[in-house]
């Protein structure tokens, strides 16, 4: 678990980072600070709430294919920036951006990583 608190943290903050450069509708202020805390925000509540909510829309997910899992993880990064009033993201369409590039870049940062947290 803690493997995976390091991973997405890191992944989370530099997907945020990436996101920040791409998407002219997110800022930030405070520096790499800033993205470090809103990266352990999401992944925390990734690894905490996440799990909870998808387990709660199963039926949800089985109707969707799935793609309801994209809406719970785009509510964990508005909770994420509603916490921290440094980060700003402006409207659905750049919370969506930095969501995809937050999951992309976790997952494949964990799928490189993961081998290591396994021995």
């Amino acid at each position: 678990m803690l493997g995976k608190l390091i991973v997405y943290t890191a992944g989370s903050g530099f997907g945020l980072y990436l996101a920040v450069n791409l998407v002219p509708q997110i800022n930030y202020s405070g520096g790499w600070p800033t993205l470090a805390i809103a990266g352990f925000c999401i992944a925390l509540l990734n690894l905490t709430v996440a799990p909870i909510l998808k387990i709660l829309s199963i039926p949800l997910r089985v109707l969707t294919l799935n793609l309801f899992s994209l809406v719970i993880d785009m509510s964990m990064v508005w909770l994420a920036n509603a916490l921290i009033p440094e980060l700003t993201i402006a409207g659905i369409g750049p919370l969506l951006a930095a969501t995809v590039i937050i999951l992309l870049l976790n997952s494949i940062l964990w799928l490189i990583l993961s081998p290591s947290f396994r021995s």
